[in-house]
């Protein structure tokens, strides 16, 4: 058997930008490193995936044990057909250079019925897609399927009291045999465009934009980015739908926003103090910093959201409070929690006992502690009073730019807190710790925990998820001093 040319990922891949097709066959060492959020998406997909084997039990798992062994599991899944297996886990198909492994393959007394797995909590076009593609190698290479259905997470899920999971209740499964099928001719023809452009000896010229960015963020952004400015990125008041437009036009330098009619007046500022290089704080925000009361908070955390929950009461993505500190000028406290289910209350309920007697509590991000807490009180109501007292008294950093209170040129959109400390402080970033981001944090968290395994307070993994939580409370005192003093 041929190998294959395109896969599921790199049809997707093509529909999104066919330049990135290209590069990513022929001039893959161009692509730039995966970040540590992309690698834990995939962890993630993996694992979900995996879940949704319990919905149809008993299923033989052909996955290629390597790259080279594509075909073989081609072979095998066609073996397993004839020999009459009910259900085949990652049953792969090719047709016209194009291999397909679908997660759950599953034989009824109505026909073959084809499973496709989504870790997210809602379905995508790209979803539909997807499953148009697989749809149409899997039919073509021989097999009559009967139906085509999406699974995906419910996220109104909650895991019972009794700790087990039910994966019937904790998936949604939604059939799109009909609407991938009015897909057929649109994926037969992109199918053949593909495969001409992978003919070809240059890479198709095409332009910069929208498509760099959505549906998923290209991997060769640093390559077809390099050297232009985009400035766009760097203006928090411009909404996620507005900077899609003005990519989608072409509209991301400095030039082209300074000649747009109808910016929103916060844009049309902060644009001038990135042009001029000059921040803007207004005396509400320096006063605020400035008059603190000597009982302040700086209070900082670390969320975890785990799509498959561990804990009773627990949603899928719900926040869980992995690791906190505080600073004042008293005290300086980490506390990280143990992983351990039925200890939760108890590092919840000492995580209120200081911010209780807080005259103020500062935070960076205010609308992360406020689902957080809302969560927290869902699944313990009677901290519900304490836990609304405390939200009364915090204020958070990030809202303060988002309301027009502040900006410092080199700002970017997402206004990340270690993005927001470097412009506004001039003080070093996380990366020369071991922990450098929430998403290490939670992998370490994990990789420490797992299985229950207890803490050693003394060990290294436990000594950089408490410094990575104090940096993040430091860096959110050392704004508002920065900003009481500008």
């Amino acid at each position: 058997m041929e190998k294959h040319i395109l896969s599921k990922s790199t049809f997707i891949k093509g529909h999104q930008c066919l330049k990135a097709l290209y590069l990513h066959k022929k001039r893959p060492f161009l692509r730039d490193k995966l970040s540590a959020e992309q690698l834990a998406k995939f962890k993630r997909g993996h694992e979900v995936g995996e879940l949704a084997q319990q919905l149809f039990p008993g299923g033989i798992d052909v996955s290629p044990q390597s790259p080279s062994q594509y075909q073989k599991s081609v072979l095998r899944t066609q073996e397993l057909i004839d020999a009459g297996q009910k259900v085949i886990y990652e049953a792969t198909f090719q047709f016209n250079k194009v291999l397909v492994m679908l997660d759950i393959l599953v034989k009824t007394e109505n026909g073959w019925q084809a499973y496709e797995v989504k870790s997210s909590r809602s379905l995508s076009q790209t979803y539909f897609t997807d499953a148009a593609l697989q749809y149409y190698v899997i039919r073509n290479s021989g097999l009559n399927l009967a139906s085509f259905s999406l699974v995906y997470v419910n996220e109104n899920y909650v895991l019972d009291q009794e700790g087990a999971l039910n994966a019937n209740h904790y998936f949604i499964i939604q059939e799109v045999s009909e609407q991938i099928r009015s897909m057929q001719t649109e994926i037969a023809q992109e199918i053949e465009f593909e495969l001409q452009v992978l003919a070809s000896d240059h890479s198709p010229k095409i332009e910069i934009g929208a498509h760099c960015f959505s549906p998923y963020p290209c991997d060769f952004q640093g390559f077809c980015w390099k050297g232009t400015r985009n400035d766009l990125s760097k203006i928090p008041a411009f909404t996620e739908s507005e900077r899609k437009e003005m990519l989608v036009q072409g509209v991301f330098r400095m030039e082209d926003l300074m000649r747009r009619e109808g910016l929103n007046p916060l844009a049309k500022k902060q644009l001038d103090c990135l042009l001029n290089n000059t921040p803007f704080v207004n005396l509400e925000t320096k006063t605020f910093c400035s008059t603190l009361p000597i009982n302040t908070l700086y209070f900082s955390f670390v969320l975890r959201q785990a799509a498959i929950p561990e804990c009773k009461g627990f949603s899928p993505y719900q926040n869980q409070i992995i690791a906190y500190s505080f600073l004042s000028e008293q005290k300086n406290e980490a506390h990280l929690f143990s992983g351990r289910c039925g200890d939760y209350k108890a590092f919840v309920e000492k995580l209120i006992s200081p911010l209780r007697f807080a005259s103020q509590i500062v935070v960076f991000d205010l609308i992360d502690l406020q689902i957080t807490l809302s969560q927290v009180a869902q699944l313990f109501p009677e901290l519900t009073s304490e836990l609304e007292k405390i939200m009364e008294k915090a204020s958070g950093i990030k809202q303060r730019i988002q309301q027009g209170e502040f900006y410092f040129p080199g700002f970017t959109f997402d206004l990340e807190l270690q993005d927001v400390a470097r412009h506004v402080s001039k003080t070093s970033v996380f990366s020369k710790q071991a922990v450098y981001s929430d998403v290490l944090a939670v992998k370490l968290f994990e990789a420490i925990t797992k299985n229950n395994a207890p803490l050693s307070i003394d060990s290294d993994e436990v000594e950089s998820l408490m410094d990575y939580s104090q940096s993040k409370a430091d860096k959110t005192r050392q704004i508002c001093e920065a900003l009481s003093a500008s």
